[in-house]
């Protein structure tokens, strides 16, 4: 009841201020007409030139300033969405929507269909039709001879793949480009009506800057999913590294998803072996000026939803179906805005997102990962690891650095998978 009437004083208080102010939301653009539903002391909606948006408005450049002055080292950019967020969802504010492609623009875009120039071209042909789709994230140069020979083994012409190259590495975007002109010349079948090929290889349209921690990952994996989704019909879609390696053909990986029927293959965690999970995602992080991460005292953040926070690793498999749900879902939206200043979210999001809204979740992701103790990251894997990777059940084996000290056993171990990856296709 106190913080109704107080709110109340300061509306009053605020119409002073708002009889002689002309711009509405002019510090959150990105919180234009409509765009933020949130529920205060009154119930409605913060609308353009209402007197509750001059004060909301105040209020996120009164908490920005406050951030500026004790975090200097951070990105002025993310401080200021930061400061948005935490008015938006905090008392006498309870956030309840966003409009994803006005709030989201220029972090993440994509949520709707066909909103690059390739997916409006490929809009206007006949989509071709496979059974996974892959989408790559990299960003080692030194690593390039491995994407490549990761290309050619996961190309059987089953599959369509999606290579994000991170804007942080030019250079290895510049070798790709000009290999995938070569390769596509070489491996692209003509098709009738089809712009002329059938091309599946393709450079990401919309890249990002990644940084480990940053909520940034979680936008390049949603990004490039939905571009797959735009490109080609598919029934699944898979995310790999250059470090990644199959240890089945595409048709075996297929058909052994189709049996198990489940629409998301995600090794997750309940928070209850990781005491830390909450820590990451309650708490405040933002990008630094200088590409590392900072946490910025907030105090403990609110989700809008009763739910639980689920760890799980950064790498997963999506049915089309689902990919293309996320894209209008009010929850998406939702834990995307909180995750956007969570820390680690990609070892989050997904996992939260899809055990709270009763999708249908298979706890085996169908990879190889070996960790040694405490050890945040997994091990490489050699050749004398090979007989860990036997199993029918493995699609792909992680890690795999084919460069450096140990650049020949790692180049025996994926001479080896090739063999056995023969032999189990022959066998069926």
């Amino acid at each position: 009841m106190r913080t109704a009437l107080f709110y109340s004083f300061l509306l009053m208080l605020g119409t002073l201020f708002a009889m002689t102010e002309s711009r509405v939301f002019d510090f959150c653009t990105h919180l234009e007409s409509s765009v933020i539903d949130v529920a205060g002391v009154t119930g409605q909606t913060l609308m353009r030139n209402s007197l509750h948006s001059r004060l909301f408005d105040r209020k996120a450049n009164f908490t920005f300033a406050g951030f500026q002055a004790r975090y200097p080292g951070a990105s002025v950019d993310e401080l200021k969405r930061l400061s948005c967020h935490t008015v938006a969802n905090s008392s006498p504010y309870s956030l309840r929507r966003v409009e994803p492609n006005v709030y989201f623009r220029g972090v993440l875009d994509g949520f709707r269909p066909g909103n690059t120039a390739r997916s409006r071209y490929y809009s206007m042909h006949e989509k071709l039709r496979y059974k996974l789709a892959y989408l790559v994230m990299v960003h080692d140069l030194r690593g390039l001879s491995q994407l490549k020979r990761l290309i050619y083994s996961l190309d059987d012409g089953s599959a369509i793949i999606m290579i994000h190259v991170d804007l942080a590495s030019p250079e290895l975007f510049d070798q790709m480009n000009a290999f995938l002109r070569t390769y596509i010349d070489s491996r692209a079948a003509p098709v009738v009506g089809y712009g002329g090929y059938r091309q599946n290889v393709f450079l990401a349209e919309k890249r990002f800057l990644g940084a480990w921690g940053h909520s940034s990952l979680v936008h390049m994996q949603l990004s490039g999913f939905w571009e797959l989704s735009d490109l080609a019909f598919f029934d699944f879609a898979i995310n790999l590294s250059n470090f990644d390696y199959p240890l089945l053909q595409n048709g075996q990986i297929h058909d052994t998803l189709k049996k198990e029927g489940a629409q998301a293959f995600i090794e997750y965690f309940h928070p209850s072996a990781f005491p830390s999970l909450l820590w990451r995602m309650g708490s405040s992080w933002v990008r630094t000026k200088s590409g590392g991460m900072t946490e910025v005292k907030t105090g403990r953040r609110r989700f809008p939803r009763p739910w639980v926070f689920f760890k799980h690793h950064q790498w997963i498999m999506l049915s089309r179906e689902l990919i293309n749900s996320l894209r209008t879902s009010v929850e998406t939206h939702l834990l995307l805005a909180f995750n956007e200043f969570s820390y680690i979210p990609d070892e989050a999001f997904f996992a939260t997102l899809l055990l709270n809204t009763n999708t249908n979740v298979s706890r085996n992701m169908h990879r190889y990962l070996r960790f040694k103790g405490a050890n945040a990251h997994p091990d490489s894997l050699l050749y004398e690891d090979r007989h860990d990777l036997y199993s029918e059940d493995l699609f792909f084996a992680r890690k795999i650095k084919a460069f450096g000290p140990d650049e020949k056993s790692a180049t025996r171990l994926m001479d080896w998978a090739d063999e056995q990856r023969s032999l189990k296709g022959a066998r069926l």
